[in-house]
């Protein structure tokens, strides 16, 4: 029993560390991959690009100069996006913005859950058709 009670030991400190890695991180990938690429708003014609590392990029959106790029960073959760604008052109620099998401065949809808930053809000259209699979090229981060 004594060469036993190590590797029981061993065993449940490894279940417990990969239970609480689950619950603290609670991201769901298929929603993650789904909302990558590219994106053009219904109602606007603002595009927006989703990339894999989290990075976004918004182009055309109304209320900025023509050819203003809005760039920022997508959080994601189970069905729930926090977006950040970083850019110092952009509105609401550093203030965020929780949308719920879903997604039918290529058409996404957002719905503002809490947002800080009620001009974003206006750039944001309800619902976008994807583009492309594969967000538009852009060097800056």
């Amino acid at each position: 029993m004594q060469r036993l009670r190590p590797l029981l030991f061993s065993f449940f400190a490894l279940c417990a560390l990969v239970l609480s890695a689950c619950n603290s991180h609670p991201v769901d990938p298929r929603i993650h991959m789904s909302i990558v690429g590219s994106w053009q708003g219904e109602a606007t014609g603002t595009v927006m690009s989703i990339y894999g590392d989290g990075r976004l990029v918004i182009e055309n959106a109304p209320g900025v100069p023509a050819g203003t790029v809005i760039t920022g960073t997508v959080e994601r959760g189970f069905d729930e996006v926090r977006i950040v604008y970083l850019a110092p052109a952009s509105l609401c620099q550093g203030q965020s913005g929780v949308y719920r998401l879903s997604l039918k065949k290529d058409i996404l809808t957002m719905e503002v859950l809490n947002e800080e930053c009620p001009a974003r809000a206006a750039q944001m259209d309800k619902s976008w058709k994807r583009l492309s699979m594969t967000p538009r090229p852009y060097g800056g981060k």
